[in-house]
């Protein structure tokens, strides 16, 4: 049976301006940055945990505090290499700078509508539909601006708040994902 066919349990429709973008852009950055921080820390600490590892086998093997120096000088040198130097080299990372920028006859910005049913959440633009079974929603985000349901690390789908018509349509809709979400969670673990 077709999306279109189905009544939904929600159905939010807006339309999409630039300034949405970049308040998407700028939720996604957040969310992302915290992963990569986490990404760097874990790196970090992997770094500490080897340097102490070099220092326990210098001390064991009798060697001089040079060597020890030289020792962490090459674990450093190693992290850093596999944290910014490799990832260059596995694909052609310079884009141009106009991939960034919102087109006009994009799918971004114009008409959108939403559809929460009980077993899916659909997107409709204006030249594009896109069907998302709930295990696809990774994480809701809600701010004062906006709603982000990411479906990737760094994609989500991006309601404007000032799209409800109430603030109980609004918590109605957050509660709603979210329990479609932690239930998908809970059964994963």
């Amino acid at each position: 049976m077709s999306e279109i066919a189905r009544t939904p349990d929600f159905e939010i429709t807006f339309e999409r301006i630039l300034a949405h973008h970049d308040d998407m852009q700028m939720g996604i950055a957040k969310a992302s940055f915290a992963v990569l921080f986490q990404d760097f820390l874990y790196s970090s600490i992997a770094v500490v945990v080897g340097v102490f590892a070099g220092a326990g086998l210098c001390i064991s093997q009798g060697w001089s505090l040079e060597t020890y120096f030289i020792c962490v000088a090459v674990v450093i040198g190693v992290a850093l290499l596999t944290m910014f130097v490799v990832p260059n080299f596995i694909g052609d990372t310079r884009l141009p700078f106009d991939l960034f920028l919102v087109a006009e006859n994009g799918s971004f910005i114009g008409a959108c509508t939403v559809r929460a049913y009980k077993d899916t959440l659909s997107e409709t633009k204006n030249n594009a539909q896109r069907v998302y079974n709930w295990s696809a929603i990774l994480k809701l985000y809600r701010s004062r601006s906006h709603i982000l349901l990411f479906t990737d690390r760094a994609e989500a789908i991006y309601i404007p708040i000032d799209a409800f018509i109430s603030d109980e349509e609004l918590d109605g809709f957050c509660a709603f994902c979210e329990d479609k979400i932690s239930k998908l969670i809970a059964r994963q673990v």
